[in-house]
C-alpha cells in the first residue's frame, strides 16, 4: 500500500482536505511551487522553515531524499504531519537564532477564524491574536548534511532563521527560497542582498520569472493593492554563483 493509498484508508477527510488545498494552491497560489523540481538536487537535503500545513514539504519530498519540515503551531505541525511523505520529517518547533522560548501569534480575521499562515513570533504593532508559546531552535543545531535547498517563510523572521544557519550555509552553500516583504520586516532585500553578495550568491526575484534583484522595486512590487495576485513579489531567490548557470538554464 502506498503513501496515498494509506493516507484515503485511515485520514480520509485529513487527506482529501491536504489534496484540495495542494490543487488550489497550483492553480491560483504561487507559481513557485513549480519551480521546486529544479532546485532541488536529486536525492539531496531540502528544509522547509514555516512549513505551515507542509505543501512545499509535499513537493520537495518528490525530489528530495529527505526533507525536514519546521513548524511552529502545534496543531498546524500535527496536521502536517498526518499527510507528510514517508521522507519527510515534521519538527514542531520555530526556527530562530538562538535556543529558548517565544510568543507565536496567530492572528485573528473578523470572522473569529484564525489565519495560521500569518502565524508569527516577531511582535506586532496592532491587532491581537491568540498567544501560543514555543521551542525556538537555530537550524545549525540540527544534523543536517547534503542540504542543496532552504525555503523560509517566516513572516518577518528571516533574519533570525538565517542567523541561526549560517554555519549550515556556509559550508553546504544550498540555494535559498525566501518570502521577504519589506512591510514586515523594512530595509530586509537590501541588507540581504549584500550580506550574500559578500558570500558570492546572485539574488533573484521571482514575478513571470526569476528577474535580477537590480530590477525589485518595492513600492511598485509590494503595493498591497497588487494582492492577492501573483504581481505581487513575495519570494526572493539565493542561488550560489557556483550553480548560477546550470540552474537558470533549467529554469
Amino acid at each position: 500500500m502506498n503513501f496515498d493509498e494509506a493516507l484515503k484508508r485511515h485520514l480520509p477527510r485529513i487527506w482529501f482536505r491536504f489534496k484540495f488545498l495542494k490543487y488550489k494552491y497550483l492553480k491560483r497560489g504561487e507559481a513557485e511551487l513549480r519551480l521546486i523540481r529544479h532546485l532541488i538536487e536529486p536525492g539531496a537535503t531540502a528544509i522547509d522553515a514555516g512549513a505551515s500545513i507542509g505543501i512545499y514539504a509535499a513537493e520537495m519530498a518528490r525530489y528530495a531524499g529527505r526533507v525536514l519540515a519546521f513548524e511552529a503551531n502545534p496543531e498546524v505541525a500535527a496536521f502536517a504531519r498526518r499527510v507528510a511523505a514517508g521522507n519527510v520529517e515534521v519538527i514542531n518547533v520555530a526556527l530562530s537564532s538562538a535556543t529558548g522560548r517565544t510568543t507565536l501569534t496567530v492572528p485573528v480575521n473578523a470572522k473569529g477564524r484564525a489565519v495560521t499562515e500569518l502565524a508569527s513570533i516577531v511582535p506586532k504593532e496592532s491587532g491581537t491574536g491568540i498567544a501560543i508559546g514555543v521551542e525556538t531552535r537555530r537550524l545549525d543545531d540540527f544534523a543536517v548534511a547534503n542540504c542543496s535547498f532552504i525555503k523560509i517563510d517566516v513572516e518577518g523572521h528571516e533574519e533570525a532563521v538565517l542567523d541561526g544557519a549560517s554555519a549550515l550555509i556556509a559550508a553546504q552553500r544550498p540555494v535559498l527560497m525566501i518570502e521577504l516583504v519589506e512591510a514586515f520586516n523594512p530595509g530586509v532585500v537590501a541588507r540581504l542582498t549584500e550580506r550574500y553578495a559578500a558570500m558570492s550568491y546572485t539574488v533573484f526575484f521571482s514575478k513571470h520569472g526569476l528577474k535580477p534583484i537590480a530590477e525589485f522595486d518595492a513600492a511598485r512590487d509590494q503595493d498591497e493593492a497588487l494582492m492577492p495576485s501573483r504581481e505581487y513579489v513575495a519570494n526572493f531567490f539565493f542561488i550560489p554563483q557556483e550553480k548560477c548557470e546550470r540552474l537558470l538554464a533549467r529554469l
